[in-house]
């Protein structure tokens, strides 16, 4: 797996894992088996990881290890900058996330430190498509419709037999319109008043959250929202 060849050609370094409050405990398991080392986890994370069953393989003591999965909010460019200053340090970011790669790769100065590394836990179209084969819905919902990179699931499963296009159709409502679909090219437009612009769309963030990436750097948490779509199944 590249997360452990990563960390094997860093012998000297620290390492610093990002990931979110749930999910990604196979990855940790499988680079604590591949290395034969404990890993450390903030201690809300470890509560989590024994109701798992782990229990021998999780740490909150940062002297058993040197490979630490950090919250994914708390990894950015400036705390991986201040923990070279004390020993050299590496960060990886899985993520399944196209454009978390272009965060790390415009800044050159902390491409030596970070790590972007495609992983994804969400089942892919084919494995979508068998389980509505299987379940036979008759309303599929997608779920994360305030992303842009949001895919209505009816125009993929309609051709279905059993999936009803004309009832999904109709809950639609004004619902939809709130959806932002654009078309072409998703690349992401940043002003300085807040307003975001994506392929002719545009809105605003909040002062909160322009203040705290001024503070703060780049944060890799704020794309966190920006996911691939999940279903909202339906049986008829």
């Amino acid at each position: 797996m590249q997360v452990v060849d990563i960390i094997t050609r860093h012998p000297n370094h620290d390492v610093i894992i990002g990931i979110d409050t749930l999910g990604k405990e196979d990855l940790l398991l499988h680079i604590s088996q591949a290395l034969g080392t404990k890993i450390w986890v903030w201690p809300e994370r470890l509560q989590i990881m024994h109701l798992l069953g782990f229990d021998d393989i999780f740490t909150t003591n940062s002297n058993l290890t040197r490979v630490r999965a950090v919250p994914r909010y708390s990894f950015t460019f400036d705390t991986l900058e201040s923990l070279n200053t004390i020993h050299p340090t590496i960060g990886i970011m899985p993520s399944g996330l196209p454009w978390d790669s272009k965060i790390f790769n415009n800044d050159d100065k902390l491409h030596q430190y970070a790590y972007p590394v495609l992983y994804s836990e969400h089942s892919c179209f084919s494995e979508l498509q068998e389980f509505m084969k299987l379940v036979q819905p008759s309303i599929v919902t997608g779920i994360v419709s305030s992303s842009f990179c949001y895919i209505n699931p009816r125009h993929y499963f309609s051709r279905l037999n059993n999936f009803n296009y004309e009832k999904a159709e109709s809950l639609k409502g004004n619902r939809n319109k709130s959806f932002l679909r654009p078309t072409g090219s998703n690349r992401l437009k940043v002003r300085k008043e807040g307003k975001f612009k994506i392929a002719g769309l545009s809105f605003h963030r909040g002062r909160v959250a322009i203040m705290r990436k001024e503070r703060r750097g780049a944060k890799i948490a704020e794309t966190d929202a920006l996911c691939t779509s999940k279903l909202n199944v339906k049986m008829g």
